[in-house]
């Protein structure tokens, strides 16, 4: 399914709104890395289109994440090249199988100017120890002029993390 929604994603013009419907449900792709910082991460969804809207509000994104991660892990990864972005209505659910691991989960790593989430609620579980995040806001300078992931605005939304360890283990 990641390849559709990236593919509706990709097709969008400028100043457009792509409406998405339907169970979504991600899948962790065997390959597909870029560098942040100084570490591998997969993304299983990238957005690099600017001025666009993503509009779930008839989709519910599931990722189901059950195989030992050997790099960190971005749901969305909004790029520096996607400027003005709005994802509004997002119902995202990620839940982890995984082994304990110190690799990062995020649920959206954003590094372009002006994202705007807009009533989504993001929802990211474990059920052993990990290094998890809702919304990372990543601009990677240090300056006192406005770095490429400024103007961040979250509204109306709601962001869960938790551990939850649901089984026993003698």
């Amino acid at each position: 399914m990641n390849e559709n929604l990236q593919k509706e994603i990709d097709k969008a013009k400028i100043f457009s709104e792509v409406k998405l419907a339907g169970e979504i449900d991600l899948e962790l792709p065997k390959s597909a890395s870029f560098y942040v910082g100084n570490n591998f991460s997969k993304s299983l969804v990238t957005v690099t289109k600017q001025n666009i809207t993503l509009d779930f509000s008839e989709a519910i994104v599931r990722a189901r994440v059950t195989d030992s991660l050997d790099t960190d892990l971005n749901i969305f990864f909004v790029s520096s090249m996607a400027k003005n972005v709005e994802i509004k209505h997002l119902k995202m659910f990620i839940y982890l199988e995984s082994a304990v691991t110190g690799r990062q989960i995020v649920g959206i790593y954003n590094t372009s100017y002006g994202l705007k989430l807009n009533n989504c609620y993001i929802e990211v579980v474990s059920e052993n120890q990990s290094n998890l995040v809702g919304v990372f806001n990543n601009g990677n300078l240090d300056t006192h002029m406005e770095t490429r992931a400024d103007n961040l605005v979250i509204a109306n939304s709601h962001i869960k993390v938790q551990v939850v360890q649901l089984k026993i283990k003698n």
